[in-house]
């Protein structure tokens, strides 16, 4: 029978009526990308373009994305069983590696929802951080006291220890005698962005 079978003319959503207002394209991404990409339309198609991390605050200058890697071999590093101290001779190019170590997830409880803090000043020296180092934060990670956190006090980005007193005043504690610790007043523009949880260095 003649006519049956195919799309009818007229049928369906007419071209730029969507959500979107014209029309779409079908890209392939990997799979663990898509919430990220939702998220992202989302923020662009409102505007909201100064929160490249999902915060309520702009990050400055000095604060890094962090890029999830993908899965390819490149990304593991090798884990060997021989203690440093017998030297690299003890490591022979054909012994197999005991495991592959993917980093991120090693230094992070939450990956998807870390990134990385260029450390700006010595006001943290006394803690093991210097200035030009990386801090891995997570945003997921409980800022609880005595960690070390990202903060966003008085319109300023600081990384300090993170204090509560008893009658639950905050103090931001610096871990050098030369700075000074910056106690929280009511009134005060203030909010935890993440908890440091890794020191990254280069030798």
């Amino acid at each position: 029978m003649a006519g049956r079978g195919g799309r009818r003319p007229g049928a369906g959503r007419p071209v730029g009526s969507g959500k979107y207002g014209e029309p779409t394209k079908a890209v392939r991404v990997p799979e663990s990308m898509v919430p990220h990409l939702s998220k992202m339309i989302k923020e662009f198609r409102s505007g909201d373009t100064d929160s490249p991390n999902g915060l309520s605050v702009p990050m400055p200058d000095n604060v890094l994305p962090f890029k999830r890697p993908g899965n390819g071999p490149s990304n593991l590093i090798p884990l060997f069983d021989a203690p440093a101290a017998a030297g690299w001779t003890a490591i022979s190019q054909d012994m197999p590696p005991s495991e592959t170590v993917d980093l991120v997830r090693h230094l992070s409880h939450h990956p998807d929802s870390s990134f990385l803090v260029t450390v700006l000043g010595d006001s943290m020296v006394n803690a093991g951080i210097n200035d030009g180092d990386l801090l891995l934060v997570d945003k997921d990670e409980e800022a609880t006291h005595g960690r070390i956190v990202l903060a966003h006090h008085n319109d300023k980005m600081t990384v300090k220890r993170l204090h509560i007193a008893s009658d639950k005043t905050i103090t931001l504690k610096a871990e050098n005698p030369d700075h000074n610790n910056e106690v929280v007043k009511e009134g005060d523009s203030f909010e935890v962005i993440a908890t440091v949880v890794s020191v990254i260095r280069r030798f």
